[in-house]
């Protein structure tokens, strides 16, 4: 009698064991799963960062030649008499204006004409790319202080000869700066303006902005 007691004491703790080995078995296959798609999706949600690279020259640096905008629109021109001069053009379509929430900056923004594609600084743009566009920029006051061109994807060469054709014009660029995933950018600094050309791997860009 006391043998068999002994006996079903050994039962009772072998199956008390074997149970909690089950529940932690299945606790481990319930929340393990989760743990790896938490960690990739954090892993996932983490941006890659982009670090300079190389810079040359400086942001204050300045040269003496006027530049000239990229349309005969002058800096200071209110919407009426930009949208009065792109009317004309061949170039350019679908004029659209957006203003800001707080009022402070409005858009001008034009796509380019699949039949007459206009060309700057010896590159054509591409006018079924979504990218491109010409854009005037206006202050709180209404006034053109930025003209934004995007010429759509170029490659890295169109790039590097759009940088040349433009020191053809107006001398050396007074800063240069280049990034770990590529891009790049080029700066020609008047005391009046500042032009930048852009290279990314989506689009190439040329900005004037009155200082």
């Amino acid at each position: 009698m006391r043998d068999t007691k002994q006996t079903t004491n050994k039962n009772i703790t072998y199956i008390v064991i074997f149970t909690i080995m089950i529940i932690v078995v299945a606790l481990l296959i319930i929340f393990i799963p989760k743990l790896k798609n938490k960690d990739t999706s954090s892993s996932n949600s983490s941006p890659d960062s982009v670090s300079v690279m190389s810079t040359e020259g400086s942001q204050d640096e300045t040269i003496s030649k006027s530049i000239k905008n990229l349309t005969d629109v002058k800096f200071g021109s209110k919407r009426k008499s930009i949208s009065s001069y792109e009317k004309k053009q061949k170039g350019t379509q679908d004029g659209s204006y957006a203003a800001s929430s707080d009022g402070k900056v409005a858009y001008l923004t034009y796509k380019f004409s699949e039949k007459n594609p206009p060309e700057y600084f010896g590159a054509q743009v591409l006018p079924t790319d979504s990218n491109a566009l010409l854009q005037y920029v206006l202050n709180e006051k209404g006034k053109l202080y930025e003209v934004r061109l995007q010429y759509g994807k170029l490659s890295k060469d169109s790039y590097d000869a759009i940088v040349s054709n433009i020191s053809g014009t107006y001398g050396n660029y007074t800063f240069a700066r280049t990034y770990s995933n590529g891009s790049a950018e080029h700066w020609w600094k008047t005391k009046s303006i500042t032009l930048i050309a852009y290279y990314q791997s989506t689009s190439v860009s040329v900005y004037l902005r009155k200082n």
